[in-house]
């Protein structure tokens, strides 16, 4: 009676379950507006116990189209049914977890936890929820054990995965029992916390010398792609990822402040970059010549980087590749150009805190890696210091 068709969103990757009721081999029409009787959900319990609710109605006679459709002035009753029956459904889930599927976990994750992480991240994770769905899904999460999580480290380390990409594996099914034992109080303790998980992969910190950095500027002017030169320039000076960069409105470039402004970021928080007046110039005539090429754009809601189409940013990676491969520049990608900035930006003389800020890192240790460049402003701070400390004992030396 009931068909459950899942659909994947092209704009989000995320996907959605549909749900049509059949009838007497006809699809039953419960509106005037002579309508299917379906609805669509995020997740595929609640798209399972919707049909389950529809089925029991029709099982108890609930369902007669003529007077349904006279009595039918706003939602259709069945969506008060649906709704009792979802709490009916969870109480049993909330009192007696033994009974509890992983995949319902996954189910409620998604609705509740997933939901709210950036778009990028729900679209890498994907994969994985799947992958965990299919391996633990048909057992009860009171019979995952640290033995079992073990084992499953092992076979995707047989599947040739990386040292960090099982790492990334076992995070989210780390905290998918988080959550289930700190929020939904379904298990005791996190069988995840006890079990070691790989090392994450040395952080990279190839970063370009001031020669390779004239070298692919002025590559990048000759570009084919007329703002390739002005999205590197800016990456460069600021130390900004290649998103924040192509994806920043026009109108949070700020030309009187010499500001660009960065609002809902990877860390869920808006940071200011000031601007060096090389980057202010090049920008300058960037925006003059954008307004040279689209005379009609309107800065309240562009892009600062747009498409030819002006809805979308631009595109340049095809181009960043191809002036790479000109300029014999092996090993780097355009999100190495933030640890160019990092790298310089420590070597002039800031501390680990400046550069964790500039870049918008809640924590120094992501910036770690970059401690080491900072060795020579280290010393000529000690000896400064020890110069002041000893300084009395200079004359008595004498």
């Amino acid at each position: 009676m009931a068909t459950i068709v899942e659909r994947l969103n092209k704009k989000t990757g995320l996907p959605s379950y549909r749900v049509q009721v059949r009838h007497h081999s006809r699809f039953l029409k419960y509106t005037s507006t002579d309508k299917s009787l379906s609805k669509t959900f995020h997740t595929k319990v609640e798209a399972e116990l919707y049909a389950a609710s529809v089925e029991q109605q029709f099982r108890e006679k609930h369902y007669k189209s003529k007077e349904l459709m006279k009595s039918l002035e706003g939602p259709p009753p069945l969506e008060d049914r649906y709704y009792e029956m979802m709490a009916d459904v969870q109480k049993p889930i909330m009192t007696d977890p033994s009974h509890v599927f992983f995949s319902q976990a996954i189910e409620r994750y998604k609705a509740e936890v997933e939901v709210h992480k950036a778009l990028n991240t729900r679209k890498s994770q994907r994969s994985q929820l799947q992958y965990w769905d299919k391996r633990l899904g048909h057992i009860l999460i009171k019979d995952i054990t640290p033995a079992l999580i073990t084992y499953e480290k092992a076979e995707l380390f047989d599947q040739e995965k990386s040292s960090s990409t099982v790492r990334r594996y076992l995070v989210l099914l780390g905290h998918i029992l988080s959550v289930c034992t700190k929020e939904w109080q379904w298990l005791e303790q996190n069988p995840a916390s006890l079990v070691k998980k790989p090392p994450d992969r040395k952080g990279r910190t190839r970063f370009l010398s001031e020669k390779e950095i004239a070298t692919l500027l002025e590559a990048c002017k000759k570009s084919t792609h007329w703002q390739l030169a002005p999205i590197c320039t800016l990456a460069l000076a600021t130390g900004t990822r290649y998103s924040e960069v192509v994806k920043l409105p026009f109108k949070q470039l700020d030309f009187d402040r010499e500001m660009m402004i960065l609002k809902d970021t990877k860390n869920k928080t808006d940071r200011s970059i000031p601007l060096s007046p090389f980057a202010v110039t090049v920008l300058k005539d960037y925006v003059h010549e954008l307004a040279r090429r689209y005379p009609h754009l309107d800065p309240e809601t562009c892009y600062l980087f747009p498409s030819k189409n002006l809805k979308s940013p631009a595109y340049v990676r095809k181009a960043w590749w191809a002036v790479l491969k000109q300029c014999k520049i092996s090993d780097y990608r355009f999100h190495d150009n933030r640890h160019t900035f990092s790298s310089h930006f420590i070597m002039s003389g800031a501390s680990l805190i400046d550069t964790a800020h500039i870049l918008g890192h809640k924590t120094l240790a992501m910036v770690q890696r970059y401690a080491h460049l900072s060795e020579p402003h280290t010393r000529s701070l000690i000896e400064k210091t020890t110069n002041t400390m000893f300084q009395g004992l200079r004359g008595t030396d004498a």
